[in-house]
């Protein structure tokens, strides 16, 4: 048993028309890689959705469904542009870290522990942001949570940071964040 159902390295992919279900991992991780996921849908997924290190995705019309950890998972100064999503059911719907930018819109973020987080877990790389239209949450525990000097504007709205340490209260507040 690995870390990762699908693992793209230092390539180009392009994902369509596809489920991933029932992985008790991470079902894709991109690491330093290009592409599409598109129609697509994660169900029962153990660890996270899509796990992007040093990577460019353009993720469209994927639905998410009971994800563990974080639907997606933005790392290492990724770029990712998230359209006509709908996530439901995982501890933390969307996650950018470590000089990631996450753009998205029409998002539907449903019943998540923790809607939407930015911060900084290596010191190596420094806060990330994310910006969002379009973007709708219903029954989140916990809507937002940013660090300090990381960025996240929603709906034309910035969300002011609320945390200074944010992967220490993350690793206490969940059990399965991974290191």
């Amino acid at each position: 048993e690995g870390d990762d159902y699908l693992n793209i390295l230092r390539s180009e992919f392009r994902i369509n028309n596809s489920i991933f279900n029932n992985v008790n991992a991470d079902a894709f991780d991109s690491d330093f890689s290009k592409g599409e996921i598109e129609n697509t849908a994660f169900r029962n997924i153990g660890n996270d959705g899509i796990d992007a290190s040093g990577s460019e995705i353009d993720i469209k019309y994927v639905s998410m469904d009971s994800i563990l950890d974080k639907g997606v998972s933005a790392g290492e100064n990724s770029i990712l542009s998230l359209r006509n999503m709908n996530i439901f059911n995982s501890n933390i719907a969307i996650a950018s870290k470590d000089r990631s930018k996450v753009e998205m819109r029409d998002i539907e973020l449903i019943e998540n522990n923790i809607g939407i987080t930015a911060f900084e877990k290596k010191s190596e790389f420094g806060p990330s942001s994310i910006e969002g239209q379009l973007v709708q949450m219903k029954n989140i525990n916990i809507p937002y949570l940013i660090e300090k000097n990381s960025f996240c504007r929603i709906n034309d709205n910035v969300i002011e940071s609320n945390e200074k340490n944010l992967k220490e209260l993350l690793y206490i507040k969940t059990d399965n964040i991974q290191q």
